[in-house]
C-alpha cells in the first residue's frame, strides 16, 4: 500500500496540486460546497419529516425531488475529496480519524442507495412521532458539519 501512496505522492498531478497557487483552494471550495448541496438536500428532507416545512407536499415527494441532489452532491464531494487527497496521500493516510472518515463516507453512499425504497403506506403527508423526533434531531445534528475546516496544508 506504500508504494501505491509513494506513487500517488509523485505523480504529476500531486505535484501540482501542492504547488499550484490557486488548484488546492479551488478544489477545497469545490469540495465544501458540493458537501453543503449534500446536507442541505438531507436537511430538505428532515425539516418535511419532522413537519416544520412543506406539511401540504408528501414526503415521498420531496425524497424523490430531493435525491439527484444528495447523489450529485455525494459524487462531486468524493470526486473533489478524492483529488485533495492525491495531493497529499500520505500525510492524509497518517491522520488517525482518516480511516473512520472513509468508513463514514462509505455507509453513507450504502445508505443513500436505499434512498429510492419506499416510504411505507404513511409516505404521504403524515409522519410517525419517532420518524418526526429522528429528523428534527438530523437537522439539529448537521449544524456541527458547519464549522469552519481546518485544513491538512502543510506546505
Amino acid at each position: 500500500m506504500w508504494d501505491l501512496l509513494t506513487w500517488i505522492d509523485a505523480s504529476p498531478m500531486a505535484e501540482e496540486i501542492r504547488i499550484s497557487l490557486w488548484l488546492f483552494p479551488t478544489l477545497e471550495i469545490a469540495h465544501v460546497a458540493a458537501i453543503a448541496v449534500v446536507l442541505g438536500s438531507i436537511a430538505r428532507v428532515d425539516l418535511r419529516l419532522a413537519g416544520l416545512v412543506s406539511r401540504d407536499r408528501a414526503i415521498s415527494e420531496i425524497s424523490h425531488e430531493m435525491l439527484p441532489w444528495t447523489w450529485a452532491g455525494f459524487v462531486l464531494a468524493t470526486t473533489f475529496g478524492a483529488l485533495l487527497f492525491v495531493g497529499q496521500p500520505i500525510r492524509y493516510v497518517e491522520v488517525v480519524f482518516f480511516d473512520a472518515k472513509i468508513m463514514l463516507i462509505l455507509l453513507a453512499g450504502l445508505n443513500m442507495l436505499q434512498g429510492d425504497r419506499p416510504l411505507g403506506p404513511r409516505g404521504d403527508a403524515t409522519t410517525p412521532s419517532a420518524a418526526r423526533r429522528r429528523s428534527l434531531l438530523r437537522v439539529l445534528d448537521q449544524r456541527r458539519h458547519l464549522r469552519p475546516v481546518h485544513r491538512l496544508r502543510l506546505n
